[in-house]
């Protein structure tokens, strides 16, 4: 006996559930590619806010530079003063070069664009490994500099305030005093040539440290061109 029973259409099913099954891979790849796009333009916009941060820096850095190398001068010039034979200067002069020996300070610089990149665990797997290691570079002397740099330049700015003070009438630095000043005497101070000695180290430390990082932000920059343009 021939069965009249309806045979199911496997040919239309096997063909529907590919369809369902193909539309359901589309549908992904579609999500995930948009997703990947969305992350990739946020990406780039944080190397953008990158660039700019360290395009502002830079400035900073280029006036730290001089202002540094102006109190080297400064602070050399001392030291070539100071001498058991030394020849004496007006009290103003003298004033004038301590007060631009300590004058030199930190570079105030922004690095919110780079701490938030380099904390945030993602960064290191999304760029290349060589501008990760720039960066962290960059961020390391960075914070020497902020830090220790810094701290060792005020104690002995103020150690030469408080040398000063007890040696002289100490406001004569800044033209406010009244009682005479012992430029002689100072000029022959072997505490005060071992103290502006001191200056001049750290003040190189500082100086070097910012050519430093103008070095390697000009070459992150280069890099997170690259990286954008990719």
């Amino acid at each position: 006996m021939i069965s009249t029973a309806k045979q199911p259409p496997w040919p239309r099913m096997l063909a529907e559930g590919v369809v369902i099954v193909v539309s359901i891979l589309l549908a992904f790849g579609i999500d995930a590619w948009w997703q990947e796009r969305q992350e990739r333009q946020a990406e780039r916009q944080q190397l953008g806010v990158l660039r700019a941060e360290l395009a502002e820096n830079r400035a900073e850095f280029e006036y730290r530079l001089r202002y540094g190398n102006e109190t080297l001068l400064a602070q050399n010039k001392l030291i070539e003063l100071i001498g058991p034979d030394s020849k004496p200067i007006p009290s103003d002069s003298l004033a004038a070069l301590l007060a631009d020996a300590w004058s030199f300070g930190i570079a105030e610089v922004e690095s919110g664009a780079i701490d938030a990149l380099l904390d945030s665990g993602e960064f290191r797997t999304a760029v290349r490994s060589d501008l990760y290691g720039l960066l962290v570079r960059y961020r390391v002397i960075l914070t020497d500099h902020r830090e220790e740099h810094s701290r060792q330049f005020i104690e002995l700015r103020t150690h030469l305030l408080d040398y000063l003070g007890t040696v002289s009438p100490g406001a004569f630095v800044f033209g406010r005093s009244d009682f005479p000043v012992p430029v002689n005497d100072l000029l022959r101070d072997q505490q005060l040539e071992a103290i502006v000695s001191q200056l001049v180290v750290r003040t190189n430390q500082m100086v070097r440290s910012i050519e430093e990082m103008v070095g390697l932000a000009d070459s992150v920059s280069v890099l997170l061109d690259r990286e954008v343009a990719s």
